[in-house]
């Protein structure tokens, strides 16, 4: 952008002189020579006007776009203090709202694939308990990025409840 304005200066300049040579000649000759000259010059003007034009059109695009990103970077930044990594019973690894005092916002769970795209995604219960090794384990989904993850251990409970039966 910068070589742009200097042409145009530069082009400027040229056609101021090509007017003072026009004022100061007599010749005929001199006079259309130089007019033509001072068309060429005005018409290389304009075009040049028209680049620094649409390179300024571009230039501010790009900085609009940049600020609304940085705007998203400082919010997400925002949300995110409040959350830290928590390794699940089953050994997975998602972002735990962390215990703020005065805070009526229950614990939740988020999805640290969406998280790392600057994403708040809340894990949501599937209803399944998968079994594995370790034992059978609450699944949790991401509706963002359909992520499956194993969660809390089922507890179980005793097949005796004759124990809680009135005698």
């Amino acid at each position: 952008m910068f070589t742009e304005t200097a042409a145009a200066i530069s082009a400027a300049k040229q056609a101021f002189e090509l007017i003072k040579i026009i004022k100061d000649a007599r010749d005929q000759s001199v006079i259309n020579s130089a007019l033509n000259q001072l068309h060429e010059k005005i018409t290389d003007l304009q075009m040049t006007n028209a680049e620094l034009s649409s390179l300024y059109l571009a230039e501010k695009q790009i900085t609009m776009k940049l600020t609304e990103e940085n705007t998203q970077i400082k919010m997400f930044a925002l949300q995110s203090k409040d959350y830290e990594i928590y390794t699940t019973d089953a050994g997975s690894t998602v972002y735990r709202l962390k215990t703020l005092p005065d805070s009526d916002i229950e614990t939740h769970y988020l999805c640290t694939h969406c998280f790392q795209k600057r994403e708040i995604s809340i894990l949501q219960p599937t209803g399944k308990n998968i079994p594995t090794t370790k034992g059978r384990f609450w699944e949790n989904f991401c509706p963002n990025c359909s992520t499956n993850i194993l969660m809390h251990k089922v507890i179980s409970v005793k097949q005796n409840i004759s124990a809680f039966l009135p005698r």
